[in-house]
């Protein structure tokens, strides 16, 4: 097994194989949290303008370079997340826009066998995850 460590976007365009995309702090916390209160589906989209045009009954949650977009739901925040809890996420189907941790799961999806999503509220269970893929190598 060859293990790389990528930085940024850029190294999000050269991932391969397993791909581990790590953002601590907020995208990939936000994810098992949305999950957690319920969200039916989340959708991972890195275009600001494809997350206002997509069709249908979605939050959008998401921020650019940190800085709230407008029309979206909500931003890219942990803490709001918690604040709003499962009556105001459950059954609903999420699009999920940030800089840095969306945008660069985007890339890797086009080139990764397996994009891992991963942050300090699912470290374990991404360790877990990605033991079990080495071990099919």
């Amino acid at each position: 097994m060859r293990i790389r460590r990528l930085s940024l976007l850029q190294g999000s365009h050269e991932a391969r194989g397993t791909t581990v995309i790590i953002d601590v702090f907020r995208a990939f916390t936000c994810e098992p949290l949305l999950f957690y209160y319920g969200a039916s589906q989340i959708i991972l989209e890195a275009d600001i303008e494809k997350c206002r045009s997509l069709q249908g009954d979605y939050l959008r949650i998401g921020e650019s370079n940190e800085i709230p977009i407008e029309g979206f739901d909500l931003t890219n925040s942990p803490s709001l997340i918690l604040a709003k809890g499962r009556d105001y996420f459950a059954g609903k189907r999420i699009i999920h826009r940030s800089t840095s941790g969306v945008g660069g799961a985007v890339n890797a999806f086009a080139h990764a066998d397996e994009v891992l999503l991963a942050s300090f509220i699912n470290a374990a269970a991404t360790r877990a995850t990605s033991k079990a893929a080495a071990r099919t190598w």
